[in-house]
C-alpha cells in the first residue's frame, strides 16, 4: 500500500522550527558580540591609543628636551670661557678668523669667498652686521663663539642640524655642517626682527628662560623649522648671547602627517593655537609663514577640538569628541610644550566589531546550516523512517491489510523494537496493539462467520416457510446469547406448526360436516386473531346452515312462509338472496298451480 505524501511535513516543520529559532539566538549573539566586542575593542583600543600616544610624545620630545640639557651646558661654559679669556687674545684671533666683506659685513676669511668653498664641518660661519659697531666686548665675545661652537657643534651635529649663538648687536656665529648659513645671510640681515632672536630679548622673555619658536621657514636654507633660544645675561643683566639650536621639522612633520596608526590621523599646535602640522593645512600653514593660529580660522572642527584638548584635564590622555563621533589621544612634546593629538575616529572601532560580528554571523550561519543538514538526517533517519513505519502499519491496520490477516505470526506489519528511546517504547506499545487488533479481528472474524451462518439458518428457514414447509431444523450452531435466537425461531416454528395443524384439522372437520369442531391449539400474540377468525366463521357458518336447514323443513312441511332468519355477510348475502328468490319463485308457481287447478 503506498503512503500519500502528508500536505506538511514533520521534519519539514521542525527543520524550519529549528532553524528560525537558531537564527534568532544567532542574530542575537552577534548583536551581543557586537557590542561586547565594542566594548571590548573600545577598552582595548582606547588603551593602546593612549600607550601610543604617550610614546610617540616621549619621542618626538627627545630632541627637545635634549636640546634643552645642551643649552644648559653650553651655558655654563660660555660663562666659563668669557671669563678665562682676555679681550687681547680674542682681539688677536678675531683679526685672524674674519674679515670685513664687500658689503661691510664681516664674515669668515678669505674675504668673498664662494659659500661652497668654506668647509662647514670644521669650522662654524660667522656673520656681524654692517652697522655693528666693533669693540673688544664684542670682538672678545664672537672668539668665544667661535671657539665654542667649533668644540661643541661637531659633537652635537648628529642631533641637530647646526649650534649657533647670537649677539643682540646683530652677530650670528653658526655651526652647521653642509650649510655656510652665515655666508649665505644677506647683508641686510637683522636678526632682532627675526623671531629666532628676539623671542630671548627682555621684551619678549623678561623671565630669561628657555624659549622656542614657532614654526618659521628660514628663508637662507629655505627649510621649516623651529629653533630652541637660551637667553644669556652677563652679571649686570645685560643680554649679551642667546644660544640656539635649528630644529629642521620636515621629519617631524613628515612623521607626524604619515607615520600613524591606520585610519587616524595626527596633528600638532601649540597652547596659543598656532598650527605646526595637520594633514589638510599644510598650505594654509606655509602661505602664513607658519603663523596659522586655528582660532582665527573657520574650522570649527579645528575649533573644538583645541577646546577640548585646553579644557581637559592636565594627566588625561583620551578625550572623547561626541559631535564628531572621534576620540582624541593628546599628550604634549616637551621642550616646547606643543599638544600631539592623534584623532581616532569612531568609526574604526565599530567597522571593526561589525566586521567580526559580521564573521561570527557568518561563521553562525554554517554552522546553521550544518546543524540543519545534521538534524535532516537525524530526523529523517532517526524520527521520519520509523514514524513513516508506524504510518504504514497504522494505515495497513485501517485498511486491514489482507497481508496482516493472512499472517499468523505477524498479523500486522510490525515496528522494531531494538531502540530504547522513546520510539523503542512507542514500537513496542505499537506491537502489543497490533497483536490485541488481531485477536480482536479474529475473534470479529470468528463471530462475522457465526453470524454469516446463523442468517443463512435464518433465511433457509424463511425460504421454508414460503415453500410451506413447517417441518424445518435449524443447521446452524447457536452459542452464547445467540441460542435465545434459536430458542425464540423454534417456538416461533413449533407455534406456527400448531396454528396450522389446528387450522388443517378445522378445515378437516368442516369438509367432513362436522360444524361442532372448534380450535383446540394455544394461539398466542397475533395468532389469537386467527383463532378468533376461526371461531366466528364456525359459528356463522353453523347459523347459516342451520337456517337454510330451517327453511328447508319449513318447505318439506309445505310452509312456503318461512325466511332465513340469520344474518348473511359476505359472500353469505348470496345465499340468503338465492333461498328467499327460491321461496318466491317457489310461492309463486305453487299459487299458479292452485289458481290453475281452481279454474279447472
Amino acid at each position: 500500500m503506498s503512503l500519500s505524501q502528508p500536505q506538511n511535513s514533520l521534519t519539514r516543520k521542525l527543520l524550519i522550527s529549528m532553524g528560525v529559532k537558531i537564527a534568532i539566538v544567532i542574530i542575537l549573539a552577534t548583536f551581543m558580540s557586537y557590542f561586547y566586542l565594542m566594548s571590548v575593542l573600545k577598552s582595548q583600543t582606547l588603551a593602546q591609543l593612549e600607550k601610543y600616544t604617550l610614546e610617540r610624545g616621549q619621542r618626538e620630545s627627545y630632541l627637545f628636551t635634549l636640546a634643552q640639557d645642551n643649552h644648559l651646558l653650553l651655558k655654563k661654559e660660555l660663562y666659563r670661557h668669557l671669563k678665562k679669556q682676555t679681550e687681547q687674545t680674542s682681539q688677536a684671533q678675531f683679526e685672524q678668523l674674519f674679515v670685513k666683506w664687500t658689503d661691510g659685513t664681516i664674515r669668515n676669511r678669505p674675504k668673498d669667498q664662494a659659500p661652497s668653498d668654506f668647509d662647514t664641518t670644521q669650522f662654524p660661519s660667522v656673520f656681524i652686521g654692517p652697522q655693528v659697531n666693533m669693540n673688544a666686548d664684542i670682538q672678545h665675545r664672537v672668539v668665544t663663539f667661535y671657539t665654542l661652537l667649533r668644540h661643541y657643534g661637531p659633537a652635537w651635529r648628529n642631533r641637530f642640524v647646526d649650534t649657533y649663538l647670537l649677539a643682540p648687536e646683530n652677530i650670528v656665529v653658526n655651526y652647521w655642517p653642509g650649510e655656510p648659513w652665515a655666508l649665505n645671510a644677506k647683508a641686510d640681515l637683522n636678526i632682532q626682527k627675526e623671531e629666532y632672536f628676539y623671542v630671548s630679548d627682555k621684551k619678549h622673555n623678561p623671565e630669561r628662560k628657555q624659549v622656542w619658536t614657532g614654526l618659521y621657514f628660514d628663508h637662507v636654507v629655505k627649510h621649516w623649522m623651529v629653533s630652541l633660544e637660551t637667553p644669556v645675561d652677563d652679571a649686570q643683566g645685560q643680554h649679551i648671547a642667546t644660544i640656539g639650536h635649528d630644529i629642521i621639522l620636515h621629519e617631524l612633520m613628515d612623521r607626524t602627517l604619515h607615520d600613524g596608526l591606520e585610519g587616524t590621523y595626527n596633528l600638532i599646535f601649540r597652547a596659543d593655537g598656532r598650527l605646526i602640522a595637520h594633514p589638510n593645512k599644510m598650505a594654509e600653514i606655509q602661505e602664513q609663514g607658519g603663523q596659522f593660529n586655528l582660532l582665527n580660522g573657520n574650522d570649527q572642527h579645528l575649533i573644538r577640538l583645541f577646546s577640548l584638548v585646553k579644557n581637559s584635564q592636565s594627566n588625561q590622555v583620551i578625550i572623547e569628541n561626541p559631535i564628531d563621533q572621534e576620540y582624541l589621544a593628546v599628550t604634549q612634546i616637551k621642550g616646547p610644550n606643543w599638544y600631539f593629538v592623534t584623532v581616532y575616529p569612531k568609526s574604526l572601532l565599530s567597522n571593526q566589531a561589525f566586521k567580526t560580528a559580521s564573521f561570527i554571523f557568518l561563521f553562525g550561519l554554517l554552522l546553521l546550516l550544518i546543524e540543519l543538514v545534521v538534524l535532516f538526517w537525524v530526523l529523517r533517519q532517526h524520527v521520519a523512517k520509523p514514524l513513516n513505519e508506524l504510518i504504514s502499519a497504522t494505515q495497513h491496520i485501517a485498511a486491514f491489510s489482507r497481508q496482516a490477516k493472512s499472517d499468523e505470526q505477524k498479523p500486522f506489519q510490525t515496528l522494531p523494537v531494538e531502540r530504547t528511546d522513546e520510539l523503542g517504547q512507542l514500537a513496542n506499545a505499537f506491537n502489543s496493539m497490533a497483536e490485541q487488533l488481531k485477536i480482536s479481528f479474529d475473534r470479529l472474524d470468528s463471530q462475522n462467520m457465526a453470524f454469516q451462518k446463523i442468517i443463512e439458518d435464518i433465511v433457509q428457514v424463511a425460504h421454508h416457510l414460503a415453500d410451506g414447509h413447517l417441518h424445518i431444523t435449524l443447521q446452524a450452531e447457536y452459542q452464547g446469547d445467540l441460542i435465545q435466537i434459536k430458542t425464540a425461531l423454534e417456538a416461533a416454528l413449533s407455534d406456527v406448526r400448531f396454528v396450522i395443524e389446528d387450522i388443517v384439522q378445522v378445515s378437516q372437520g368442516l369438509a367432513g360436516g362436522n360444524l361442532q369442531i372448534l380450535p383446540t391449539a394455544e394461539y398466542r400474540g397475533d395468532f389469537k386473531q386467527i383463532k378468533h377468525a376461526l371461531e366466528t366463521a364456525l359459528s356463522e357458518l353453523g347459523l347459516v346452515i342451520k337456517d337454510i336447514i330451517n327453511v328447508s323443513q319449513g318447505l318439506a312441511e309445505g310452509d312456503l312462509c318461512t325466511i332465513p332468519q340469520s344474518d348473511y355477510q359476505g359472500d353469505f348475502a348470496q345465499i340468503k338472496k338465492a333461498l328467499e328468490v327460491a321461496l318466491f319463485n317457489q310461492r309463486v308457481v305453487i299459487e299458479d298451480i292452485v289458481q290453475v287447478s281452481q279454474g279447472l
